[in-house]
């Protein structure tokens, strides 16, 4: 059996990168704690056709800042508000 200088390689970085992705999941943990309580949808309406449909989602609090609404879609349509 032979050991390839090739293998070595690529189990040396791939070992590096798991560490890497790893540190930076533990370093993003608190991130996701520090937003406060989630969101809880009470109740939704959806209202449409086959081609275009409108989902309208009720939470249980106002967010505390409107959200941005500003999209651009693959088609080249944007929405600015």
């Amino acid at each position: 059996m032979e050991i390839r200088l090739a293998d070595v390689r690529r189990r040396v970085v791939s070992g590096i990168l798991l560490f890497i992705f790893l540190l930076a999941g533990l370093a993003a943990a608190p991130l996701a704690s520090a937003s406060g309580a989630p969101l809880d949808v009470t109740g939704y309406k959806m209202a449409g056709d086959a081609v275009h449909t409108r989902v309208v989602m009720n939470f249980d609090r106002a967010q505390p800042e409107p959200p941005h609404h500003r999209w651009r879609f693959d088609s080249g349509f944007s929405c600015d508000q």
